[in-house]
C-alpha cells in the first residue's frame, strides 16, 4: 500500500507539471505560438524571466506571441505568466517553447555588479520639462525633469557610471531603478510591431525615398513603402511612410522593429 501511495504521489506530481499548475484556479491547457513564423521579427535576445543566478531568454523578441491558455479560457503571454507565477519555465518545457539560460555573474565575466543608484540632483534641477532617458520593447521612460546627469550608478568594483550609459551598456535594467527608489514615467508604447512585407509586392530594383528631416533624408533599398506597416495596440495599422509623416513614429522606431533603410545627410558641406 506505502509503494502504491507513493506512485500515486508522483503521478500526480507529474500532472501538475504536464497539465499545467494551479494557482488562483488558473490550469494551464495550452502554450501556442499564435504568430506566422514566416513573419521576420526583430533578432534581439529578449529576458522573458530571471531568478538570482541566471536570465532565461528567447532567441528574437517574440514573447507576445507565446500564448499561454488556461482552461477559464483566459489568455496571456508568456512573459506576463512567468512574472505573475502563473506558469514555471517547467510548462514551457513540457509545452516545447525553447529558451536560452545566460548566468547573470560568470566567475570569468567583466560582468557589473550593481551596488547602488543615486540621485545627485538635490533640487539642483528646477526645468519642468520631462526628460526621456531610455525605451524597450514596450515602453518610453521619461524623468519628471531632465535629471538623468545627476543620478550614478556604483558597481561593487568601485567604478560608477550614468544612469543612461548604464542602461545603455545592459548592466542594469529599470527593475534596478525601481529597486534603489529611483521615480520615473513608463508610457506604454502605441506601437507593437513594424514588419516589412516582403510578399506583397515591389520593385526591388530602385530606391525609394520615404523620410527626410533636419539632417537626413531617408531611403528604402527598394520600392517598399506601401509593404511596411506598422500595427498599433489598438489594432488599427497603416503604412510606415504615413506613420512617420503624422509622427506616429520615429526613425529610431525602424531601428528597433529591424527595418533596413540608408540615410543620406541633407547638410551642404563647406568649402
Amino acid at each position: 500500500m506505502k509503494l502504491l501511495s507513493g506512485l500515486a504521489v508522483v503521478l500526480f506530481l507529474l500532472c501538475l507539471v504536464s497539465c499545467g499548475r494551479m494557482e488562483d484556479g488558473l490550469t494551464v491547457a495550452d502554450i501556442d505560438y499564435v504568430k506566422d513564423p514566416d513573419i521576420d521579427i526583430r533578432p534581439c535576445h529578449e529576458v522573458i524571466h530571471e531568478d538570482e543566478d541566471y536570465f532565461y531568454t528567447l532567441s528574437n523578441l517574440e514573447s507576445q506571441y507565446y500564448i499561454v491558455t488556461y482552461a477559464n479560457g483566459e489568455t496571456q503571454n508568456i512573459k506576463e505568466a512567468l512574472a505573475e507565477g502563473n506558469i514555471t519555465l517547467a510548462d514551457l518545457d513540457v509545452y516545447g517553447v525553447h529558451y536560452g539560460k545566460t548566468e547573470k555573474n560568470p566567475a570569468d565575466s567583466e560582468s557589473k555588479v550593481v551596488e547602488r543608484i543615486t540621485d545627485h540632483s538635490d533640487g539642483q534641477v528646477v526645468l519642468t520639462v520631462e526628460e526621456r532617458f531610455y525605451e524597450d520593447y514596450s515602453h518610453i521612460y521619461r524623468f519628471g525633469c531632465p535629471i538623468s546627469q545627476y543620478i550614478t550608478v556604483t558597481y561593487t568594483d568601485g567604478t560608477e557610471q550614468n544612469v543612461k550609459d548604464a542602461l545603455l551598456d545592459g548592466h542594469i535594467t529599470v527593475a534596478d531603478l525601481d529597486r534603489f527608489g529611483i521615480s520615473y514615467f513608463a508610457e506604454p508604447k502605441l506601437i507593437k510591431d513594424i514588419i516589412y512585407h516582403s510578399d506583397r509586392g515591389g520593385d526591388p530594383d530602385a530606391l525609394e525615398g520615404f523620410y527626410a528631416d533636419e539632417s537626413y533624408a531617408y531611403y528604402f533599398p527598394s520600392i517598399r513603402s506601401s509593404v511596411v506597416i506598422v500595427y498599433y495596440r489598438d489594432g488599427t495599422e497603416q503604412t510606415v511612410k504615413e506613420a512617420l509623416a503624422e509622427g506616429k513614429v520615429r526613425i529610431s522606431d525602424l531601428d528597433w522593429f529591424g527595418i533596413a533603410y540608408y540615410k543620406e545627410s541633407r547638410q551642404v558641406p563647406a568649402n
